[in-house]
């Protein structure tokens, strides 16, 4: 019996040592980017990626308690051969209360907020923006409701036609 178990001591001491080297062999140093995957194109006449930027900041509102904000780079690439002269994107999250949330996937407390701003983007181009959204500290993500081009037409969401975009799960803790 001992003599079984002096015989497994020293294979499963080699069997553990040549799977770490294995393992080793296969880890690069090179740097990885990652990159995620945008919306499901479809119908929608830009491309949008947002990124988290930096930790939320807290503002005094008249005397009101403080309220969390979330800060975001949106970029969007025009996918149209027109001009882009403005946009109207809802972003939907939360508040920074804390919460129990339901294993259904249900959205009970969801916020949202719409905001409307000019943004130029040449056919074919891509452009990006720095945005404040006030009274939401985790956004969840951002819907384009509608796209005004330079030469008077315009494009809006329908509820077959959703664009929408997920921010990047990594937060920036510097500036670039």
């Amino acid at each position: 019996m001992n003599r079984t178990s002096g015989l497994a001591m020293p294979f499963s001491l080699a069997l553990l040592s040549s799977s770490a080297l294995a393992l080793g062999q296969g880890v690069s140093s090179a740097p990885v980017a990652i990159q995620p995957a945008m919306q499901d194109q479809g119908t929608c006449p830009a491309s949008m990626y947002a990124q988290r930027q930096g930790i939320g900041s807290t503002v005094q509102v008249g005397g009101s308690p403080s309220e969390r904000s979330q800060r975001l780079r949106l970029a969007l690439s025009n996918l149209q051969r027109r001009e882009i002269v403005s946009v109207t994107i809802t972003v939907r999250g939360y508040d920074a209360a804390p919460r129990v949330m339901p294993v259904d996937g249900a959205r009970g407390g969801m916020l949202a907020r719409t905001i409307d701003f000019k943004l130029n983007v040449r056919a074919l181009q891509r452009a990006e923006r720095d945005l404040t959204v006030r009274s939401i500290a985790n956004v969840k993500w951002i819907d384009l409701e509608s796209v005004a081009y330079s030469d008077g037409t315009s494009w809006n969401a329908s509820e077959k036609d959703v664009c929408r975009v997920s921010p990047n799960g990594y937060m920036l803790v510097a500036e670039r």
